[in-house]
């Protein structure tokens, strides 16, 4: 069950990294798409937006893969001696993905609730990163995969968002910048529940 569970997440995080790397840098390089929804201030700097971006995009996506690799050290022994470094590579990619995304947020689509639910999960996607660095620190095995679980959760927070956007906006017709807003903090929510409950099943945690 561990390993079809690992791999189905590994097989999302691949695909999800492509489809936003793709978007990003080759099919939209321009943010037309994700502008287009948006209202914008008159000193808007639409250059610095886009470098801005495509930081916080490659940082996301290098969290993201890099969170798959450690939770898989027990399941291909050799992964455990580049362990350590993965997760030095985890912990600097959320932090800059965080950072970024406070300069990305105030221009986010849906307005201020929208910037603030994108606001409290990026704090909270470094806090949980830094309380599972601090449990391994501390050689608290068990309590480091479970903070890894969380934090590795909210990498998942955009997927998420597009997830719950077609349903309420495609599917039920809501406004999209209204729809936009009530899936950033659906998604945030939900994400953070799966996690809860990964962990308190414990499968994960007995394998870390």
């Amino acid at each position: 069950m561990y390993r079809w569970f690992l791999g189905g997440v590994g097989v999302l995080a691949t695909v999800w990294v492509i489809h936003v790397v793709l978007t990003t840098f080759v099919f939209d390089p321009t943010g037309a798409h994700i502008l287009a929804h948006k209202h914008l201030p008159s000193q808007f700097h639409h250059t610095m937006w886009a470098v801005v971006l495509g930081l916080h995009v490659v940082c996301s996506s290098i969290a993201m893969i890099c969170g798959i690799l450690g939770f898989l050290r027990r399941l291909f022994p050799r992964l455990q001696t580049i362990h350590r470094a993965n997760g030095r590579i985890y912990i600097v990619s959320v932090l800059i993905a965080a950072l970024s995304a406070g300069y990305l947020a105030p221009f986010a689509t849906g307005g201020e609730w929208t910037s603030l639910g994108f606001n409290v999960l990026e704090a909270a996607w470094v806090l949980t990163t830094v309380m599972a660095y601090l449990r391994i620190r501390r050689k608290s095995t068990e309590r480091h995969v479970a903070w890894m679980i969380r934090s590795y959760s909210l990498a998942y927070v955009n997927t998420a968002v597009h997830i719950w956007l077609v349903i309420l906006h495609g599917a039920f017709s809501i406004p999209y910048d209204r729809a936009y807003t009530l899936s950033v903090w659906f998604a945030g929510a939900a994400v953070l529940l799966i996690a809860e409950g990964i962990v308190r099943r414990g499968p994960l945690r007995r394998h870390g």
